[in-house]
């Protein structure tokens, strides 16, 4: 995603893959080298520099590291979570 108004952009990756050699991809399972199944993690950029971390699973929840807005303080801000949204069919 870019907002090139604001010189924002947000890097994010669903479900990255583990880095392995290609031998060790014969001799390893993905959990061993640290896979993590439905992972989300992003890279939130202003002006080409980090400013913010986004982690969760795409799933169940979504964090940004250093929170967003109602008086989070810096802290980390669970800005989604799937339990708190209301299922329709």
């Amino acid at each position: 995603f870019v907002d090139e108004k604001n010189k924002l952009e947000c890097k994010v990756e669903v479900d990255p893959q583990p880095s392995q050699s290609w031998v060790g991809s014969f001799f390893r399972s993905k959990k061993s080298c640290g896979y993590v199944p439905d992972l989300v993690q992003g890279t939130l950029l202003k002006d080409g520099q980090p400013v913010d971390m986004c982690s969760g699973n795409w799933m169940t929840h979504l964090t940004w590291d250093k929170g967003i807005g109602n008086g989070s303080k810096g802290k980390p801000t669970k800005v989604w979570e799937r339990k708190a949204t209301p299922f329709t069919e």
